[in-house]
């Protein structure tokens, strides 16, 4: 298990800003259930997140925080803590370049429509880093533990609503919520590894002969035998599927026979 680090582990640390613009990367929302089932547990939640700025500098124990750009609410939706080394790895976007990754173990993270809103404290400590465009920038000495503070209370009011939310009666929860109540305690904490594992072995496109789906944020990981029935995240039991072909083949509209695609008689393929 991973060593989950605090501020007390060094006597100095810094602090930067991540971002994550779901326009661009698409983070599964299961994956960002499983982390939050783990928090919830206690548990560390590894991950990696790119960084362009400051690559050079960082160094384990340094804290981080990840803001939500783009359409739609912005603001700090995830915190964590450096593991490790920067590493290079290709790029998120599919392309042939590089990108600078730098290990996390996210210790709080909250629902991505629920984001802590920085204009405040972009008031009480002027900065262009409240809105830089570059992952990795440093958030300035004197700003950091006020920061922690209001992100603490903002993630512990997000998981009270949650836990409110849960306690309601069948006839008052929302389809949506009584959905996320269910997926956290039923998390797959193996996927994000099985994953990693087809999209090293595998050609980075749909398996769907003539799925034109090549793009890394959109290939998800499948079970030829379901996970719910025992199928084993190996190799032989993977495919990287879109979205629209994972679905398909987990409502019986194709089959795979681990040769081909059989589309059932009723469907019409696309």
């Amino acid at each position: 298990m991973a060593t989950t680090f605090h501020p007390e582990h060094r006597s100095a640390y810094a602090s930067y800003m991540l971002l994550w613009n779901p326009d661009y990367f698409f983070w599964p929302e299961d994956e960002r259930l499983e982390t939050l089932a783990s928090i919830e547990a206690g548990e560390p939640s590894e991950a990696q997140w790119s960084m362009s700025a400051n690559h050079r500098q960082v160094q384990v124990g340094d804290r981080v925080y990840l803001r939500k750009t783009g359409q739609g609410d912005r603001g700090i939706v995830a915190a964590g803590w450096v593991q490790g080394e920067v590493i290079m790895q290709p790029h998120w976007d599919g392309s042939a370049r590089a990108a600078t990754y730098v290990p996390i173990s996210w210790d709080s993270l909250v629902d991505v429509d629920n984001p802590f809103n920085l204009e405040p404290i972009s008031q009480q400590f002027p900065s262009g880093i409240w809105r830089g465009m570059q992952s990795g920038m440093r958030i300035p000495d004197d700003a950091t533990q006020e920061l922690e503070r209001q992100w603490q209370g903002h993630f512990g009011r997000a998981l009270r609503q949650e836990q409110n939310r849960d306690d309601v009666d069948h006839d008052s929860a929302s389809p949506i919520e009584r959905r996320y109540a269910v997926s956290v305690i039923r998390a797959r904490r193996h996927q994000k590894s099985f994953r990693a594992l087809l999209l090293q072995n595998r050609e980075l496109k749909c398996q769907v002969d003539g799925c034109p789906i090549c793009d890394l944020r959109l290939l998800e990981a499948a079970h030829i035998v379901p996970d719910s029935d025992g199928g084993a995240s190996s190799l032989d039991n993977g495919l990287l599927l879109c979205p629209n072909h994972h679905r398909a083949l987990d409502v019986g509209l194709i089959d795979y026979d681990g040769d081909e695609f059989f589309w059932n008689e009723e469907v019409e393929p696309f």
